[in-house]
């Protein structure tokens, strides 16, 4: 199979780094681009739509400093769910960070969620990522 890009949701600022470092070396080993996605929740009025986002990624720039070349796509969405199938297509891969609960919290709900529609999913555990 043949991936377009290499994705990383966006989770918590430790989790989201350890992920991006995982992908980063399988969007090297895969020669294929390193996209960071990130859902923003669709501003109350129309008007302030056009606003950026607000604060530059943090995790972007240390990243960079890293050398590592990534990408990042940013949704305007009351519905992270339903926009899913316009953000990746079929079959992509998308790295998730995180940490492993014994009670399903939200990124085991992304990773089910992802999974169920057909993408390769990979959880990268944050706290295992910290200590190595």
């Amino acid at each position: 199979m043949s991936f377009t890009d290499v994705f990383v949701l966006n989770t918590s600022l430790d989790a989201r780094l350890a992920a991006a470092r995982v992908g980063g070396e399988l969007a090297r080993a895969l020669d294929r681009p390193l996209t960071l996605v990130r859902f923003r929740p669709l501003p109350r009025w129309y008007e302030s739509r056009r606003e950026p986002s607000g604060q530059p990624d943090i995790c972007i720039g240390r990243l960079r400093a890293e050398g590592l070349d990534i990408n990042v796509r940013e949704f305007v969405t009351n519905d992270e769910r339903q926009a899913l199938p316009f953000v990746f297509r079929p079959g992509s891969l998308i790295l998730i960070g995180g940490r492993r609960r014994w009670w399903p919290d939200q990124v085991a709900r992304w990773q089910r969620l992802l999974e169920a529609a057909g993408h390769f999913v990979v959880f990268v555990n944050a706290q295992e990522s910290a200590h190595a």
